[in-house]
């Protein structure tokens, strides 16, 4: 899950020129080919991921990591696993991201990803490492940050559930929540910080008015000519 458009920018690289003239030291930041290739395949990934090709999405992830290290990208690839029905290889991935190496949006990412994952596995420890991480993550977005608390509670009750031999609570309606959300995650932020695709909302906003007028036109008794 990409909770708070944590894609980031293509990396640069940077390397040191000598000037013949002065011997003084310049720095190119342009991007190097590498990176740049890298960055292509990650979005690759991206749109992969949110079109639900899940299979295609980790293809396009690995190729990125294999041209440039990206430790956020193994928690998308573990999104992608979990959603092909494999919550071990999932939390397998999850479990060799060095957390210290990810940015607070990242972090927060891998936090709600673990949580998923936790659910499904329904085991004990990884809820309780699942809480833990949805405790430390920061997330300012009004709409995340209730996300975030609601899953810190929900854990509880699985928690609770575990004690009781009670079924935990399902996953696939958390999961369907979650692509209502990455309808309108984008690729890149574009609105207040946070990667939401406006005109899709309003397409949606339209679709859904047509909906409801051809309904109350199907309702709408029709009477035969004179």
């Amino acid at each position: 899950m990409q909770s708070s458009a944590s894609c980031k920018p293509a990396s640069v690289s940077r390397t040191k020129v000598l000037l013949p003239s002065s011997g003084s030291v310049a720095v190119s930041t342009r991007p190097s080919f590498f990176s740049s290739r890298a960055n292509v395949w990650r979005l690759i990934g991206d749109a992969r991921r949110y079109a639900g090709r899940h299979d295609a999405a980790i293809d396009a992830y690995r190729a990125s990591i294999a041209l440039e290290a990206a430790p956020e990208l193994r928690t998308f690839e573990a999104e992608c696993e979990l959603r092909r029905g494999n919550p071990d290889a999932a939390f397998r991935l999850l479990r060799s991201i060095a957390i210290g190496a990810l940015e607070a949006p990242q972090r927060a990412d891998h936090a709600f990803t673990s949580f998923y994952v936790a659910i499904a596995r329904g085991d004990r420890q990884s809820l309780l490492d699942a809480r833990e991480l949805l405790k430390a993550a920061v997330t300012p977005q009004p709409y995340f940050e209730n996300l975030r608390l609601q899953h810190i509670i929900m854990i509880g009750d699985a928690l609770e559930a575990l004690d009781d031999k009670a079924a935990l609570p399902p996953l696939g309606p958390l999961l369907s929540a979650l692509e209502r959300v990455s309808r309108y995650v984008q690729l890149q932020p574009n609105w207040n910080g946070l990667g939401i695709d406006g005109n899709a909302m309003i397409d949606d906003l339209l679709a859904n008015a047509q909906e409801r007028l051809k309904a109350l036109e199907d309702r709408t008794p029709t009477y035969p000519d004179a």
